[in-house]
């Protein structure tokens, strides 16, 4: 996971953000997200939040993922996804892409910080696609660096 500094860093040299645009989660807010998710979540996301949880100017900005948005993205997920497949119930969706990609944690000890995945392209099935939150920041940074560098 990226050290907060770090990320700061990388965010502003890409200039997704300036520094003003930068606009982490209180320590109430956290509470807050981690009783929605019923569970404790991945430290590395945690940590993440407490940087860019409520706003980073363009980065993610094709995400609900920012807070209070995603407060309620577990139980909307449920609904969209009720009529192809069930959403595991120890699951907490933390990002949703126009309702066509959206990606969880499941919270129980086993895949603890593992992300899935969720496609409109395969209604059917969850994909795990990271094993944890800090690998899922980076990915996300390096694409938008590298349209940044376009």
């Amino acid at each position: 996971m990226q050290k907060p500094e770090r990320l700061k860093e990388r965010l502003l040299r890409a200039e997704l953000c300036s520094p003003d645009e930068l606009k982490g989660c209180s320590q109430k807010q956290l509470r807050e997200i981690e009783k929605c998710a019923r569970a404790p979540l991945p430290a590395d996301y945690l940590e993440a939040l407490s940087l860019i949880g409520c706003h980073a100017g363009d980065f993610m900005g094709d995400l609900d993922f920012f807070y209070p948005a995603m407060l309620a993205l577990t139980d909307r997920t449920r609904e969209l996804l009720a009529e192809s497949i069930s959403l595991p119930e120890d699951s907490f969706v933390f990002a949703d892409r126009y309702g066509e990609q959206i990606l969880f944690f499941r919270l129980s000890e086993k895949q603890k910080g593992a992300i899935f995945k969720w496609s409109a392209e395969e209604p059917e099935q969850f994909s795990k696609v990271f094993n944890s939150f800090g690998e899922f920041l980076e990915e996300e940074l390096t694409a938008h660096e590298m349209q940044a560098g376009d």
